[in-house]
This record gives C-alpha cells, structure tokens and sequence, in this order.
C-alpha cells in the first residue's frame, strides 16, 4: 500500500511538471485536472475557428470535430439588368462567397435554380463544388445565369444559390429585375406606360430609404451614463451636474470650463481613480470645444433627421428592446445606458457635417463580451442576433458604416490569451459585417463591399497590461491595413472602465470626423466586384432604378 501510495505521489508530481511547463500550475491537481482540460479544449475549439493552433494542457492536438459551419451570400440581393440598353445581354453573372467557418467533410456542393422568367438555357455555379477541411476559409463562386429570349422590361424573377454539405444547405437569393429591351425578334423597342411607372415608383422608393449605421461592442459602445455602472452609480453627475452648466450657458466661457473641469475632476476622484489633473483639463476642454461648435446647446431638443435604436441581445437568443424602437436622437432615448457614442455621433453628422438623409443609429451590443465567444460569425453566442440587425433594415435603408467598440474583455479570460488572435478574430468581423451590409442595402449604394466604412474604437486608459496593449496594437493593425477603416484613440478619456458623459460626448465627435474621413477614402474593389457591379459593364448594372 505504501509503495502504490509513492506511486501515485510521483504520478502527481510528473502532471504538475508538465502543467508547470505550460503556465498551467494549480494546488488542487487531482481534484481540478478534468474540469481544466475541458475548459482548454473548449477554448482550443475556439481556437480553430480565430486561425489558431488548437491544444489541450499537454500541448496535445485536440480530435474531436468541430460542427458543420458555413455561410453562403450573394453580393446584393437584387440586380438590375439591361437598364439603357435596347438590346438585353444573353445571361447574367454574380460572384457569391461561402464562408466555412471549420466543417469536416469532403466538400460543399453547389448549384442554382432560377424562375422560368428569367432562365433560358440554364442557371450554372463554377466551380459546382469546394473541397473542405478543418480551417476557416473563404472562397468566392460565379454564378452564370442564361436569359429567356422571351424576357421582356419589366420581368422580375429570382435566381436561388445553394450549397450543401451533408444533410445541412445553407442559400442566398438574388431577386432580378429586367429593365432593357427584350431580344426576341419584333420585339416592341418602346417601353410600355406601365413599365415606366413601375421603373418611377422603384425610383422613388430608393430616394425615401434612411442611412443606417450599426454600432456594436460591449459595455463602453452600450454607454453607462446614468445607471448604476456609470462612474457615479447614479444619474446626478450628469442630470444635476454637467448638464445644467451646459444648458444655462452664459457668455463667459471660460468660467463655464473652470465649472465644468471642478465637477468633472472631483468626479474622477471620487471613482478612486488614478486621475490627473491633466485628464480633467482635457475632457473639460473638449467638452466646450463641443458647446462653442453648436454640438451641446438645447440638448433636450431631438435631431430632425437623426434616429436610434438599441437592442441587448440574449444568452437564449433574441434581444431585449431598450430603446422601444427607433426614437428621434436625444440624450434620454434610452439608446443606451441612457446615452453612449451616438447622441453626438448622430448631432455632428447632421448639425455639423452637412447630413441630409434621414438616419438611424442601430446599436446592438452587450456588457463583458469577447469578439469570437460573443461575436464571431457562424460561432459566437451574439452573432445571429447582430447580423439579424443588419438584414431586417433591408428595403427600409442603405447601410452606410459600422461602428466597433470591444477589446477590454480579452484581458480576462483564464483559459487562453484571446489577444493573440484579436486581429484575425476582427477582420473576420468586419468582413462578414461588410458582406451582410452590401447585400441588406439597395444596389448601386456601394460597388464593393470593402466601401463599407468602419470605425474602430481603440480601448482606452483601462486596465493596462500585457494583453490590453495586444489587443490595442491589432485595431491599430488593422485600421492602419484597411484604406476604409479608421481608429479613433481614447486612451485620453476617463480612466474609469466605463466612460463617463463627457467621455462619450467627446468620443461620438472623434467616431464623427473619423468616419468622415473613411468615407472620403478610396480603395480598389477586387476585380470580380469592378467586373460584376460596374455601372458600365454590358452584363450587369447596379445603378439604382
């Protein structure tokens, strides 16, 4: 008994070696050495899908397979064909993409189907079929579709896209609208009067659609102003406090920055922050650069064009409503936690920037959250719900940018360094986002789905560390490799984990000027996209009817 005792005394001893080597020591080796290994290996699991290596504690490859998990969308939902033309082209091609987001299998297969309106000789997807493994990828189709000689202007009909692994099929529909000449000989070369009243009416539905722009993240892109998170756990610092300077004005401004800079520091010393006095001179001094701007007077008035909208969506799946709906802009629209980023987000655009269009800020997001547990596509736990916010606007807007603000979770999570794969892990985002934008909006509204601007938040002051700087440095990365994505630092704010008022009405005015500034870039659209969405191309044109 006593030497099987010793036995098992260096079998502890050898596990507790290994688990040293790994960074994965713990007390409680015998009772703990389950539980551990599964949270690894599910966290390995993760792994595969963000383009990491998947191991459990021994360095071990982790065998079981990941669940089928693939996309396939269409770059627009609808085209227009022959618009100006006296003669129709004789088929119709459109480039969709399948993402699989790790599925075990052989291939995927692929066809199409396309309504007797339309279709003549057939409907045809190249290549029919896309060889498969383990790792994420991304691949693109061209689906060629054969015009009936019998189409005519005015003809409509949809083209479906699938593609199949196993028992699971995923599609995508792209709705076709003939707007040339038929080319069946005699054909009447006058368009009917009924025709040109449809092409009239479509044209006047586009001209009638919003701009929408979706902003997403965790507990700062929610904004904590006035709840029990904020930095004052109530809603006096803004309501009794800030506020009030703001709304009496007065024409000495630099007595109304000297109240502003008392209140807002003896605030941060309040939070038991490491504040200095420099922190407070700037958000006071930023904030009356706003007021002199015109961007904070008459704060209870609501913007004329401006709208916004807030959902937190559900471990269950859903969202729950906060804001009740869409609701003209103002700081107690309940769009956030009671406002974020876009009160003046939404009031630079239109009372600085020139906005014409009617607008809606779309905010979907949710406190404590990573970017691929949470929000990664096709895995993470809030994504259907994200992406199911993009798609129900469309027909009723264009989507015109996306707004990120998410990182400071990365820092906490105990079974694996998620700042390591932040940068693949929000690329894939973004694109995923792109692509679900382009198709949700009217054709004609963006040639290519990179045109899409974005704005990334970087984290700020909070919490420091080995891994808040990686997850830094990769939004910087990737908005310094994306000609349409832009970084707005805020390092400069509040060092409270939540952003105070003033923070935010400071960070919606950069998160402004920053998207102004992506959407004035320019970037190249892949050659498939030029080809397909050129307005000039003999196929297929995209202008809007």
């Amino acid at each position: 008994m006593k030497s099987c005792t010793s036995l098992l005394v260096q079998l502890l001893a050898t596990a507790a070696t290994i688990l040293d080597v790994h960074g994965k020591t713990t007390p409680h080796l015998a009772h703990d050495l389950t539980a551990t290994t599964n949270e690894t290996e599910e966290a390995g699991h993760r792994n595969i899908r963000s383009g990491a290596t998947s191991k459990n504690l021994f360095d071990e490859p982790i065998t079981e397979e990941p669940p089928t998990d693939f996309i396939i969308t269409c770059e627009a939902d609808r085209i227009v064909v022959g618009l100006d033309q006296e003669i129709l082209p004789t088929s119709i091609v459109r480039r969709c993409t399948v993402n699989s987001f790790g599925v075990f299998g052989n291939h995927i297969a692929l066809s199409c189907k396309a309504s007797s309106s339309l279709m003549g000789t057939g409907c045809k997807v190249i290549p029919s079929s896309i060889a498969i493994g383990h790792d994420p990828f991304e691949k693109d189709v061209t689906v060629t579709v054969q015009l009936s000689d019998t189409a005519r202007k005015g003809a409509k009909g949809e083209v479906l896209v699938s593609a199949s692994h196993a028992a699971n099929v995923k599609s995508s529909s792209i709705r076709v609208i003939v707007t040339g000449q038929g080319r069946g000989e005699g054909q009447d070369a006058v368009a009917s009067e009924e025709s040109n009243l449809s092409v009239a009416q479509e044209q006047e539905s586009i001209n009638n659609v919003i701009d929408l722009f979706l902003l997403s993240g965790q507990s700062n892109m929610v904004g904590h102003t006035l709840d029990g998170q904020s930095i004052g756990g109530n809603s006096d610092y803004w309501t009794q406090q800030i506020k009030p300077i703001l709304d009496a004005g007065g024409d000495n401004p630099f007595a109304m920055e000297d109240d502003l800079f008392n209140v807002i520091h003896a605030q941060q010393i309040a939070g038991n922050l490491s504040a200095p006095v420099s922190v407070s001179l700037l958000l006071a001094n930023e904030t009356m650069k706003l007021y002199n701007d015109g961007l904070l007077n008459e704060l209870d008035t609501a913007l004329t064009l401006g709208r916004c909208s807030f959902v937190i969506p559900q471990d269950a799946g859903g969202v729950e409503d906060r804001s009740g709906g869409s609701k003209p802009t103002v700081w107690n629209s309940e769009c956030g936690g009671t406002f974020g980023h876009e009160l003046t987000f939404s009031r630079t655009l239109e009372m600085q920037m020139g906005q014409q269009t009617s607008f809606e800020t779309v905010k979907n997001a949710h406190g404590g959250t990573e970017i691929h547990k949470h929000w990664y596509p096709g895995y993470g736990s809030y994504w259907d719900q994200l992406r199911e916010s993009i798609v129900s606007k469309k027909g009723l807007g264009n989507w015109k940018g996306f707004i990120w603000h998410q990182g400071t979770q990365e820092v906490w999570n105990e079974y694996e360094d998620t700042s390591l794969t932040y940068l693949g892990n929000l690329t894939g985002l973004i694109r995923e986002v792109r692509v679900a934008m382009f198709a949700a909006s009217l054709p004609g509204t963006w040639q290519c789905k990179e045109q899409i601007p974005v704005v990334v938040v970087q984290i700020g002051y909070w919490p420091q560390g080995g891994r808040w700087q990686r997850v830094r440095e990769a939004q910087a990365d990737y908005t310094a490799s994306d000609p349409k994505a832009e970084l707005v630092k805020t390092d400069d704010l509040s060092r409270f984990y939540h952003f105070d008022a003033p923070s935010f009405l400071i960070g919606g005015n950069r998160i402004a000027r920053a998207y102004q500034a992506a959407m004035q870039a320019s970037v190249s659209c892949p050659q498939t996209s030029a080809l397909i969405s050129s307005p000039k191309n003999s196929l297929i044109n995209t202008e809007s009817m």
